[in-house]
């Protein structure tokens, strides 16, 4: 039986990932965009910054002082 997946869907459930592996581990957007299965940085951050309105490191800088307050 095939599952037939929302590409929105797919995306949220990768930059989730994406997200949890910077916040949670640490990662810096390269190795954590190679975890989620980008080779390039470049486009990952190009895709992240259109979908989120910001770059990968200051989005997850905001996650982290939210998380601090």
């Amino acid at each position: 039986m095939w599952v037939r997946f929302d590409c929105d869907l797919l995306v949220e459930l990768i930059f989730g990932h994406f997200q949890q592996l910077m916040l949670n581990q640490s990662l810096d957007a390269g190795n954590a965009g190679g975890r989620v299965g980008y080779e390039s940085a470049s486009q990952l951050s190009r895709e992240y910054s259109r979908l989120f309105g910001a770059p990968p490191q200051r989005d997850v800088r905001r996650m982290r002082l939210s998380q601090s307050s």
